[in-house]
């Protein structure tokens, strides 16, 4: 359950299906993406974090994002809240063509089968001034 689920959320994002994406997401939900890119920030209700995807999606031309390894911190609680640990590699090139490869976890609250809380953890975390900008 819990594979498919990240599946469909990672599979919105490779085929840049916001509608998709966004179903995941529970309305009061808080998004925190790190650095000091002109992105980084937090972004709090389902809104905002939309918002967010968009404008993400809107500068990339190409992305292939790969699921490798899904944890589950305690699995005797899966249907009413959980942290979901999301090892993943992406490749994405931008409109303007900057390519850009990156490694990281997130980190996921899960409740009644939405994403409450999510944060990126990047392996180095200065590809997204890379692609982004400084902010």
């Amino acid at each position: 359950m819990l594979e498919r689920m990240v599946a469909r959320n990672f599979g919105a994002l490779n085929r840049k299906d916001l509608t998709a994406h966004m179903r995941g997401w529970a309305e009061d939900a808080v998004f925190e993406f790190p650095g000091h890119s002109t992105i980084s920030g937090r972004f709090v209700g389902k809104p905002a974090i939309e918002a967010w995807w968009r404008h993400w999606f809107e500068r990339m031309a190409t992305v292939r994002f790969v699921v490798r390894r899904v944890a589950l911190a305690n699995p005797f609680t899966l249907n009413i809240a959980n942290t979901v640990f999301v090892e993943w590699v992406a490749d994405v090139t931008t409109v303007d063509g900057i390519a850009a490869h990156a490694e990281a976890v997130t980190v996921m609250r899960i409740k009644r089968g939405k994403v409450v809380f999510a944060r990126d953890y990047f392996l180095d975390p200065t590809i997204e001034e890379v692609v982004w900008g400084a902010a």
